[in-house]
């Protein structure tokens, strides 16, 4: 529990330290993005210290070009 704490308290951290400068400037786009990996980075990072088992994204590719890779070994033959 104190874990997700402290990547939560890490996270308000950053967040702090960059964002005031981004909201006087008013870059939403910047803001938005930022948010967007602050908040899927806090949740890799609680993850990875759950030690859940997360799958690889290379297996997802596999899975797509085994097919394709298949059919041009085949025509290469």
């Amino acid at each position: 529990m104190t874990t997700y704490i402290a990547v939560g308290v890490i996270a308000v951290i950053i967040a702090a330290i960059y964002l005031p400068e981004q909201i006087r400037l008013r870059r939403m786009k910047e803001i938005m993005v930022f948010s967007l990996y602050l908040l899927s980075g806090s949740a890799m990072s609680v993850i990875a210290i759950d030690l859940e088992s997360v799958p690889s994204p290379l297996e997802f590719i596999v899975w797509i070009y085994e097919p394709v890779n298949q059919m041009l070994g085949g025509l290469f033959k």
